[in-house]
């Protein structure tokens, strides 16, 4: 013997389409479609929510591929729930989870020049929640970054739930920090100055003078300024004094690059400074170990080949002027001829 769980009384002969209307009613009634309620949002706190449905389906399953009645939402989105019920009719719906505080959490990317200290804050909500810790274990919500770092920061509510916001990167343009001319020096007109610690990312150069070389050629004591910008924007500047002892020599010479082996190779000199400078030593160096102090003389290489010197001349007052030579010897057939060897043939 069963329970009768309810009896419909009819006044007339129902006809198919009544019929089917009664049965769809009892069906609903005992085994309603599947029905996640309104969408849902979560305005306070960090903790994970559940979705539930009745357990009267046969079958369940849910967007995230659980097959329980129930499943616990660790993120906000869109969730739907399939059902089989007893009848065998398949049923779905949709509800959307909004968790507008952990969405607020959010980190950007940051970028800042070395000379320009990178300020972060964590975002806290209004209300009982608590900063707890940056990734790092600094627990002050506002910073000042020096170095390039990724982090993300965490806070809690009063549930005992807890929420971290996203990795994001924060970077420091160090390339500039080290630049500089050097020390106070004392140079000669003609001479220049330029960057000893120098960087790759520079893109822009400025000196006092207005001149927008990566040098500057000196010609009068004073306090020069160089101001450099690099590829990301970053500035930075240094300053030197120079002092001008006198005048570089201006070079003037006369020598052959390019010349047969064995033959001499001559080479002369007639180099100028202003007034009030006078030439004191004049170097010739042919890539050889020693150096001739002569204007003018001839040099002779026994071998072919290429050859490096220079020639540099110096003033009394401490002013040089140097430049790099390079001489061709090309081989001289008639002089490797006498070289040879000539040897018997047998008889």
């Amino acid at each position: 013997k069963g329970s009768i769980a309810e009896i419909i009384i009819f006044k007339k002969v129902l006809n198919e389409t009544e019929q089917e209307e009664v049965e769809q009613y009892l069906m609903n009634k005992y085994a309603p479609p599947a029905n996640l309620g309104e969408d849902l949002v979560i305005d306070y706190g960090f903790c994970d929510t559940s979705l539930t449905s009745p357990n009267f389906y046969k079958e369940y399953l849910w967007n995230t591929g659980s097959t329980d009645s129930s499943i616990v939402v660790d993120n906000p989105g869109l969730y739907w729930l399939e059902t089989i019920d007893v009848f065998d009719r398949v049923s779905r719906d949709t509800i959307i989870v909004t968790m507008p505080l952990r969405d607020s959490l959010i980190l950007d990317n940051e970028f800042s020049c070395f000379n320009e200290p990178l300020s972060i804050n964590a975002f806290i909500p209004q209300g009982d929640y608590i900063f707890e810790s940056w990734s790092d274990g600094n627990t002050n919500p506002s910073r000042l970054l020096t170095q390039n770092e990724t982090l993300s920061y965490s806070v809690s509510d009063s549930l005992g739930c807890n929420w971290s916001s996203n990795d994001a990167t924060m970077t420091i343009d160090n390339s500039l920090e080290n630049i500089g001319l050097g020390v106070d020096t004392s140079l000669c007109v003609g001479n220049s100055i330029q960057l000893v610690q120098s960087s790759p990312t520079i893109t822009n150069y400025l000196w006092n003078t207005g001149s927008s070389s990566s040098n500057l050629v000196v010609d009068t004591s004073g306090i020069y300024i160089l101001d450099v910008i690099n590829d990301n924007g970053c500035e930075n500047r240094d300053t030197i004094e120079v002092t001008v002892i006198g005048t570089a020599p201006s070079l003037s010479y006369s020598i052959e690059s390019e010349i047969c082996q064995g033959s001499e190779l001559n080479y002369t000199e007639s180099s100028t400074v202003p007034p009030g400078n006078t030439i004191d030593e004049i170097i010739w160096n042919f890539g050889e170990l020693d150096s001739v102090f002569v204007s003018m003389g001839t040099q002779v290489y026994l071998d072919s080949g290429i050859y490096s010197g220079f020639l540099e001349v110096l003033t009394i007052e401490g002013c040089s002027s140097k430049e790099n030579l390079l001489f061709k010897y090309f081989q001289n057939r008639s002089l490797v001829s006498k070289q040879q060897t000539t040897v018997p043939m047998k008889k």
